[in-house]
């Protein structure tokens, strides 16, 4: 047996620990009826974020922007037929939403738009120019 083998490194069970407990509270915490679902990505000019709204009918969705805070709001219709005398499962959830999204800067909130295509809606949000980065020249004394 080398000396290696017989020494215990306490920081590997404890990473080993802290994996399992992360795999076991994503399990648990993982916003799996979270809805619409958002993806939502930025460079220096502008962020975008896209809303899975399938079978919302665009004309019913509202979009508004408080300075860095988007909110998307809508309300999605049944689509059971008020005849239907038994439901056996509905797993879609129907009725008002509404979800918030912290941006990561203040936009240009005259400038924002939004088209709705195929179910996704995408929310084009102009970074309003006092908080882009500038470039700033170094000058020699």
């Amino acid at each position: 047996m080398r000396m290696t083998d017989m020494l215990w490194d306490p920081m590997v069970d404890l990473m080993r620990f802290q994996r399992e407990m992360n795999r076991l509270l994503d399990s648990f915490c993982r916003p799996t009826d979270v809805f619409p679902r958002m993806n939502a990505r930025a460079d220096d000019e502008a962020a975008v974020v896209q809303v899975e709204l399938p079978g919302v009918d665009p004309a019913s969705v509202k979009v508004s922007v408080a300075g860095d805070v988007l909110t998307i709001e809508g309300d999605r219709p049944s689509v059971v037929p008020d005849s239907a005398k038994e439901v056996h499962r509905q797993e879609r959830p129907v009725g008002p939403f509404a979800r918030s999204l912290r941006l990561p800067w203040e936009v240009e909130a005259d400038k924002v738009s939004a088209t709705h295509k195929n179910g996704i809606l995408t929310v084009k949000l102009p970074r309003r120019e006092a908080t882009k980065p500038r470039a700033v020249a170094v000058t020699a004394e």
